[in-house]
């Protein structure tokens, strides 16, 4: 069977990217060709406002150098997986190609990214049973009133529907009464072991903490620094935007970069939720920060509930140092994973 991904396959970021190639990988596993659209949208992308675009001058060199990781990183590792550049109007060649789509995972159907576009709804695939979703997450508390008349077009177009939250179960129920399923992040699916294969050498033989922000944390940091005192530990800021100063930052990772000094880490602080997954995939010492001065991480509590880990947040956790002499049963998280991971498979032997 040949089967299309659909996804922000473009993005600089490394949950998109990573999600992506682990989905791919997992479809590959089960004996089919596997391929990602790689779409040309006809709008502008998403400039963030005065301030990105500031940001975004004072950084050109950096993105300049993660640019081309990203595409050696699809180059090495997704060359053969990706097709040919396709505009919106072309994509209906595309079809007759393929005899299942797939949409996922990322937060293809959330309002407020690329534009809304109804590609992501693979509006372009005439024949609804070639039309499935895996783990698409809208990553909204509720659906904006005036957009749920078209989100009910376009989610009536599928044939099986699967997404990553409760609240997009719940979404999906109310909006067209379908009893959809729930299915963990991509990057869930490929074990220790699988991501452990292609991870490159780290460049520092110290014995360091990873930080690893988006948005901005409330006292993640400041623990982080209390465990470097006790532990003797360096501190390491993955993140291409200066905040702390005195902290050695590490900027211009590419995706596979990026998960390797998650991996090497001796502890990890996070309040991602790819840098909590990873986390947990990784069996790494570690401590996640689900509520930021922007937003809460709903999908990192999910996981954390999910594998009985919410003693590792700053919400709970009254003593890092302390709790990070204790150690993580990992063999309970992995039967949970395991599960997930079964349920995935269940789901895929089934549209396949």
């Amino acid at each position: 069977m040949k089967i299309a991904i659909t996804t922000f396959q473009r993005a600089i970021n490394h949950g998109a990217s990573l999600q992506m190639y682990a989905l791919c990988k997992m479809l590959e596993k089960t004996g089919n060709e596997v391929k990602i659209i790689d779409y040309v949208p006809d709008y502008p992308n998403y400039s963030g406002g005065i301030k990105q675009q500031i940001a975004n001058v004072l950084n050109y060199r950096t993105d300049k150098i993660k640019k081309q990781k990203y595409a050696q990183f699809k180059k090495d590792y997704l060359a053969n997986n990706m097709t040919k550049p396709y505009t919106y109007n072309e994509l209906a060649d595309a079809e007759k190609d393929f005899d299942l789509f797939i949409t996922g995972s990322d937060q293809l159907w959330n309002y407020h990214c690329g534009h809304f576009d109804k590609y992501y709804f693979l509006d372009f695939v005439s024949d609804k049973s070639k039309r499935c979703s895996y783990a698409v997450s809208f990553n909204l508390e509720c659906i904006p009133e005036h957009a749920k008349e078209e989100y009910v077009r376009r989610l009536n177009g599928m044939n099986r529907i699967s997404v990553r939250e409760d609240a997009g179960v719940k979404a999906v129920k109310e909006l067209i009464g379908v009893d959809c399923e729930k299915h963990c992040d991509p990057t869930l699916l490929l074990t220790k072991s699988d991501w452990e294969s292609v991870l490159p050498p780290v460049n520092i033989k110290e014995k360091y903490i990873a930080i690893y922000t988006l948005g901005k944390p409330i006292n993640l940091v400041k623990q982080a620094r209390e465990l470097a005192k006790k532990t003797g530990c360096k501190l390491l800021y993955l993140s291409d935007f200066y905040g702390d100063l005195d902290i050695k930052h590490l900027r211009g990772l590419g995706p596979l970069e990026f998960v390797s000094y998650l991996a090497n880490a001796e502890y990890v602080f996070t309040n991602s939720f790819h840098g909590t997954a990873f986390s947990v995939n990784l069996h790494k010492n570690f401590f996640a920060e689900v509520n930021t001065l922007s937003r809460y991480n709903y999908r990192a509590e999910a996981l954390l509930k999910a594998c009985g880990l919410m003693k590792r947040t700053m919400e709970q956790c009254k003593d890092v140092f302390e709790e990070s002499k204790k150690p993580i049963d990992f063999n309970a998280v992995e039967n949970v994973l395991n599960l997930e991971r079964n349920r995935s498979e269940k789901y895929f032997n089934e549209i396949l």
